[in-house]
């Protein structure tokens, strides 16, 4: 009876120590689902493709909104090479109708002076001859010739001013006296060498010396006329009387000033 009951209570243990092992791994079982893992990593891979879809979708947007370097360069290169050629195009017929009168045969007088001469102090003033007709100018006998008259603009009238002559380029200068009457002093430029087609040859030049007198300061302009032509020029509208006070300009710049020295 006593083994009988202890064999019975041992198989009893055994009975319950199995059940709860049985219990236990149906716990685990149940806690843990294999087909979890699984969806979460079916999941995760469809967060990372859909994720590199929208990469994808947005890099072309981002590669079309900016467009490389050297593309970017271009339109503002071709802008650059492009203005020089439209700026030499529009400044082209001003400068030829500038150069050339139309004449066969013309001379223009210019005159330029230092940027620093103020009027009725002392300086230089220099008149050239630019040959704005399509051929050469040049003649033996009558000769070529200007002459130029310094006027009072300011100051005591029948005062003379001490003005001293230079000639360039085979040019000769020659005084021809003061006229009290009128207040002009006169000069004669004679020219011995061709002007060619749009050269601008230097002539001569007066060195004026102080304006300063007992009576006042004086104050000059200049005339230009061209007195000994080619019998073939025709032209006198651009080489009588040529006024300083119009046409002056600076000897550098060539920008244009009063005309009073």
């Amino acid at each position: 009876m006593k083994k009988n009951a202890a064999s019975l209570t041992l198989a009893a243990a055994i009975g319950v120590t199995t059940a709860f092992a049985g219990a236990g791994n149906a716990f685990a079982e149940d806690a843990v689902d294999p087909g979890f893992n699984q969806d979460v990593a079916v999941a995760e891979n469809a967060d990372t493709v859909d994720a590199s879809a929208a990469d994808a979708d947005e890099a072309p947007a981002d590669e079309a909104e900016q467009p490389s370097a050297d593309e970017a360069e271009k339109p503002a290169k071709d802008d650059e090479a492009e203005k020089p050629a439209k700026d030499d195009e529009a400044e082209k017929p001003a400068k030829d109708e500038a150069e050339q009168s139309g004449e066969k045969y013309d001379l223009k007088p210019e005159i330029r002076v230092a940027a620093g001469k103020a009027a009725g102090f002392a300086g230089l003033v220099s008149i050239s001859a630019k040959n704005v007709g399509s051929e050469t100018y040049y003649q033996d006998f009558p000769a070529t010739s200007f002459r130029i008259d310094v006027h009072t603009e300011k100051g005591p009238k029948g005062v003379d001013r001490l003005i001293t002559p230079g000639w360039f380029n085979g040019a000769y200068t020659r005084d021809l006296g003061f006229d009290k009457e009128k207040s002009v002093r006169s000069f004669e430029v004679t020219l011995s060498n061709p002007v060619n087609p749009g050269d601008s040859q230097l002539l001569a030049n007066l060195n004026f010396g102080d304006g300063k007198t007992k009576l006042g300061r004086l104050e000059n302009y200049i005339t230009v006329t061209q007195t000994g032509r080619l019998e073939e020029d025709k032209s006198t509208s651009n080489d009588q009387n040529v006024d300083s006070r119009e046409v002056t300009t600076t000897d550098v710049m060539h920008k244009p000033t009063k005309g009073l020295f």
